[in-house]
């Protein structure tokens, strides 16, 4: 799955290689995933977000596109 600016969500379903064997339905694991601005997960968390490892020479050097988001 990949998220875009904007809100886009880009969603595939792949087939899966293994047969329906392979898999102990009884065993199954449940996950939340929240995605958060920094000011969201500061608030949620109580602690600072880190620093964001990619910057505008980052996009710049590989040709990316760099979306500034105010809040």
């Amino acid at each position: 799955m990949g998220i875009a600016p904007g809100g886009l969500i880009k969603q595939s379903i792949q087939h899966d290689p293994y047969p329906l064997d392979s898999w102990d339905p009884n065993t199954t694991t449940t996950i939340n995933v929240q995605i958060m601005s920094t000011r969201m997960f500061e608030a949620v968390t109580g602690y600072q977000a880190p620093p964001s490892p990619i910057n505008v020479a980052t996009y710049e050097r590989y040709g990316l596109l760099f979306f500034f988001f105010l809040t």
